[in-house]
């Protein structure tokens, strides 16, 4: 969490009832950095580095986790944006302990 001091400006045709706020008024407020509606995502709890440094993520296909390198784009503090790697509908391993290997036998809970 971080707190910083955002100076904003009202539109014309609010400034009026922006004036009744009063002096050190206060406001939580979320700021939208960056925004695309049909972009593939992936829980950052389901990401891990590989050997080489690039990001990884195990995906499960018939019981086993593949492990597949991923290309990130966008990254916050719940989900990152999947570039290339992965496909929509694939299940990932969320969380995979360091035991797990490419190969290595999962089960859904």
């Amino acid at each position: 969490e971080q707190r910083v001091n955002v100076i904003i400006a009202f539109d014309p045709g609010s400034a009026q009832r922006a004036a009744r706020l009063g002096h050190g008024y206060q406001i939580d407020a979320t700021i939208v950095l960056w925004r695309k509606a049909d972009a593939l995502r992936v829980p950052i709890g389901a990401l891990f580095r590989g050997r080489d440094g690039g990001w990884r993520v195990f995906v499960a296909e018939a019981d086993r986790a593949s492990e597949r390198a991923v290309a990130l784009g966008h990254i916050n503090d719940e989900f990152a944006e999947v570039l290339s790697g992965l496909r929509a509908g694939e299940t990932v391993v969320l969380n995979p302990g360091n035991a797990l290997r490419d190969g290595g036998r999962i089960q859904s809970r």
